[in-house]
This record gives C-alpha cells, structure tokens and sequence, in this order.
C-alpha cells in the first residue's frame, strides 16, 4: 500500500498550481454521482465477525464505521 501513497505523493509535490488543482478536484466530486454502490473487500471471516459484534455493540454498523473512517482518511464531498 505505500506503493500507492508513494505514488500520490510524488503527484502531489509535482502540482505547481495547487489553487486550480484543488478547483478542479472540488469540481469533480461535486459532479460525482451519490447514488449508493457498493464496496467490496475481503477480510478475514474471524474478524469480520468480531467487527460486526462490535460495531452493534456501539450502536451502529459496520458499513457505517467504515463510511465515517473513509471520509475522515481521505475526504469528503
């Protein structure tokens, strides 16, 4: 995963304009669609199911955990 990170932030450090960067990025999410889709990921069974029970412990779900951390980590529209 660092690979990736790595990557972006060698983008990152590369943009001159980063006014125009950040207009046209705040442009495209407001142009993307927020209809609801679904997310894929595998994980292991055993721990799937003691995020499930934990998450209802605290009152919630797991997708909504993972929704809030997502937006946290790398942003929202």
């Amino acid at each position: 995963m660092t690979k990736y990170k790595d990557i972006i932030n060698e983008i990152k450090e590369e943009s001159v304009d980063t006014d125009l960067h950040k207009s046209v990025d705040t442009d495209l999410r407001k142009s993307v669609n927020t209809d609801i889709v679904s997310l894929t990921i595998k994980v292991p069974r055993n721990l799937r199911q003691l995020w499930v029970v934990e998450a209802r412990s605290r009152g919630t779900t797991l997708s909504a955990v993972i929704v809030d951390y997502l937006k946290k980590e790398l942003g929202d529209v």
